[in-house]
């Protein structure tokens, strides 16, 4: 099959079905071959290795799980005997079948170790005073409702925008619903294809959709970010547009990018006049600010590539059309 696409285009916001098919054939090659290396060499001693296992893994359960995640579980529970279906999964990964139904993890799940670690990484992503107010456990008593909602909400997406919704059925696997405070919605590499959801009893299919489009767009970042260096300084603090408390310059990239996205999205949506458009509208209103503010911040403090400045000025002309789109519909006052 050949896959149309070029490095260029990773330094875009935009959305382009066959753009993504390009970085997702490259992100997962680059993924099974560091991994695949990896497992040789621990299966190098077999014997040695399976002394050592505790318990063997049932490769059928990994399948349509993340690169990463697949190489934290084999890394502790490696079958040393079926090293070829270990092999075998990393490469099936990178072919998954778009429309793979979506997994949804509730209550039962909650001792699921993937889901606890990435919980714990996401709680320490914030400041010790954020974390002391949040409370976050496996599970929703809005299960039924949200997961409707979800699914309706991919319909939207396909409407508004076939190369968003594409990206987010080749991405998006597990949906995990959370109970508790202190977070809206998070995802991390570690359990890519994971979206962890917080949800509110009162939400609509334009609070979805801005959460679908939102994690999915961290993901696509990831894959870019793996494929081009974008910023030379990513661990270095600045004002963030979305938290309190200064942020990494990747994480001010990270979510400029996802805003750029979303006021996309959402603009699309209000020009459809779509019933919840008053919701959309507020957000976008906001988000638009968020937007230049992460721009302002990147501006002053990211000190770039040369694949990086083209990426950033992506963006500012993202945030440009963008606005002038939003005033065109003239729902500001």
């Amino acid at each position: 099959m050949i896959i149309v696409g070029n490095i260029s285009g990773v330094t875009s916001w935009r959305y382009s079905e066959e753009q993504l098919s390009w970085e997702r054939n490259h992100y997962f090659q680059a993924i099974n071959k560091r991994f695949g290396t990896q497992i040789l060499e621990l299966c190098k001693d077999q014997k040695l290795l399976r002394e050592k296992v505790t318990g063997l893994l049932e490769i059928s359960n990994l399948n349509g799980t993340s690169p990463e995640l697949v190489w934290i579980t084999l890394s502790n529970k490696v079958n040393a005997l079926n090293l070829n279906s270990c092999i075998k999964l990393l490469e099936e990964i990178a072919i998954n079948d778009i429309d793979e139904k979506l997994v949804f993890r509730s209550f039962y799940d909650q001792k699921v170790d993937w889901i606890e670690d990435s919980l714990e990484r996401i709680i320490n992503s914030f400041d010790e005073q954020h974390k002391k107010n949040m409370e976050l456990s496996c599970g929703s008593i809005y299960e039924n409702e949200i997961q409707k909602l979800v699914l309706e909400a991919l319909n939207l997406l396909n409407e508004l925008c076939p190369g968003a919704y594409k990206e987010a059925k080749s991405i998006l696997r597990e949906c995990v619903l959370l109970s508790g405070k202190g977070l809206k919605s998070s995802s991390v590499p570690i359990s890519f294809g994971a979206v962890f959801l917080l949800p509110n009893k009162d939400w609509n299919i334009v609070n979805i959709l801005d959460f679908i489009v939102h994690e999915i767009a961290h993901h696509s970042l990831v894959i870019k970010s793996s494929l081009v260096k974008i910023i030379n300084n990513p661990t270095d603090l600045s004002k963030s547009p979305l938290r309190p408390d200064p942020r990494p310059i990747n994480g001010i990239l990270h979510a400029t990018f996802v805003l750029v996205r979303v006021c996309y999205i959402l603009i699309q949506y209000i020009q459809q006049d779509g019933e919840y458009s008053k919701t959309a509208i507020k957000y976008v209103s906001n988000y638009l600010k968020n937007l230049n503010e992460g721009l302002n911040s990147l501006k002053l403090d990211a000190n770039w590539t040369s694949e990086g400045v083209i990426l950033m000025e992506d963006m500012m002309d993202g945030y440009i059309e963008l606005k002038v789109e939003f005033e065109k519909l003239g729902v500001l006052k």
